[in-house]
């Protein structure tokens, strides 16, 4: 038979956001493939592998307390053998086997959206002997009539300004990838660039790849009529502006314009034997300071100050590598076991809880009612006048509970405070609990600070 020319094909593409991995056929000669670029995260791969371990019992506590034993950030699907929920005997041969990972290299992972100011990737897919693949941000309209860039966008590679991203092609690599960050450099540019995004409904705007390939004779084909990339509906990308643009984690600790890490007087502590995050914990501090919140060695790693102090202070008393004691890990919970001290990050928001008292129904403090209830002499004080209070919670008491309603400092701190940390850890707005969703606590300790913030979250996400 004689030799043909054989039509080599493509390889193909899929537009899935988890997608990591690209089919890749050779370089054909003459020919420039530009397949696929996107923004991209850069993600830790992770080899899992199967392990056990024969555990002898001293015969204290239960099953769930061997698991716990074993519990690691790195470990998952433990399980036990033999498996029962009765009091562990001494001698007692356990076998615990689990799955526990390895770091194994890095991987891209697409994204579909960014906040302003943020770091991200740009990676290319392209096959090609020679030539410089030429990359530049623009912005879509849509149904908007003013923009908020000017094409192309500006933004950064480590600290230089650029508005072009350039990769040199060559036959031996088929994936490329730049870190850049999206914002210009100039700090009052960039305030110009928050400033149009808060006029909209919606803060944000669509972006969308425009390329082209020069220095090489070689044919270049896209895989569509256009060298434009994310530029048709259901692909588009978005950059967003919540106001939180300041707020980032550091060496376990958070950055951003009102945060302190040291408070006189404060007591509260950390612990050592942080495990996986898995949730973010609100609370009230029936109080009006955070001095007086933090003079006990009992606490949470963060505290927002109210009008009575300094409105909207973020004060990071322990670090995020430590766990707090914010919650009770057996006694008085409701809820949701699993979430324990040693993976949750607790949030205080400074606050006073409130009652309606007597016959002329006087509005006073929870401290105030515990004081009449101890001594039928006493005389409550009324709550000042300018108090502005929440709805009604009603307890399991029968009674009803009111907190101070947060600053406009306050929200937006928390706000910017609890995004944070669900970007941190890759949490979403369901993994947000209030302190009393899973303990016996004051009715409305933490729900009052979620309904503040979770529109306004809700938009930034």
């Amino acid at each position: 038979m004689a030799e043909t020319d054989q039509e080599v094909v493509a390889p193909s593409y899929t537009a899935n956001p988890n997608q990591k991995v690209y089919d890749t056929a050779h370089v054909v000669d003459h020919e420039v493939n530009v397949l696929a670029i996107y923004f991209a995260e850069k993600v830790e791969k992770l080899k899992w592998e199967n392990k056990s371990e024969l555990y002898p019992s001293l015969g204290r506590g239960l099953m769930s307390d061997v698991v716990n034993k074993f519990t690691k950030p790195n470990r998952r699907n433990i399980q036990t053998n033999p498996n029962h929920n009765n009091p562990l005997t001494k001698g007692e041969q356990i076998t615990v086997s689990w799955e526990e990972s390895t770091p194994d290299g890095f991987e891209f992972k697409k994204i579909t959206k960014i906040d302003l100011g943020k770091k991200t990737f740009i990676v290319a897919n392209c096959q090609a002997a020679n030539g410089k693949l030429e990359i530049e941000l623009h912005e879509n309209l849509q149904s908007e009539n003013e923009a908020i860039y000017t094409n192309p966008i500006k933004f950064l590679i480590a600290d230089a300004e650029k508005t072009k991203i350039e990769f040199t092609l060559t036959r031996d690599k088929t994936e490329y990838e730049q870190e850049i960050t999206l914002r210009p450099k100039d700090d009052k540019e960039l305030e110009t660039l928050e400033e149009k995004f808060n006029k909209r409904t919606k803060k944000q705007a669509y972006i969308f790849l425009k390329t082209s390939v020069t220095g090489t004779d070689d044919t270049i084909k896209y895989p569509n009529d256009i060298n434009e990339f994310l530029n048709k509906d259901g692909e588009r990308f978005v950059i967003k502006n919540c106001g939180c643009i300041k707020y980032f984690i550091k060496d376990n600790q958070l950055n951003g314009p009102n945060v302190i890490y040291t408070k006189a007087g404060s007591l509260v502590s950390g612990n050592a034997g942080v495990q996986t995050i898995k949730a973010v914990i609100l609370h009230r501090t029936a109080g009006s300071t955070t001095a007086g919140a933090v003079a006990h060695s009992k606490g949470t790693h963060f505290y927002v100050d109210g009008a009575r102090g300094t409105d909207g202070e973020i004060y990071q008393a322990v670090n995020l590598d430590k766990y707090c004691n914010h919650i009770m890990n057996s006694t008085a919970r409701t809820a949701k076991p699993e979430l324990q001290t040693e993976n949750t990050i607790g949030i205080e928001t400074v606050g006073m809880a409130y009652v309606y008292y007597g016959e002329d129904k006087k509005l006073i403090t929870i401290y105030e009612l515990e004081k009449v209830q101890n001594n039928s002499k006493y005389i409550p004080k009324s709550a000042p006048e300018t108090t502005i209070i929440s709805k009604g919670y009603t307890g399991s008491d029968g009674k009803t509970y009111y907190w101070d309603a947060l600053s406009e400092a306050q929200i937006k701190s928390v706000k910017c405070l609890v995004k944070t940390l669900l970007d941190n850890y890759s949490l979403t707005v369901n993994d947000i609990y209030t302190h009393e969703e899973i303990q016996s606590k004051t009715a409305g300790e933490g729900a009052v600070v979620k309904e503040a913030i979770i529109g306004l979250l809700n938009e930034c996400l």
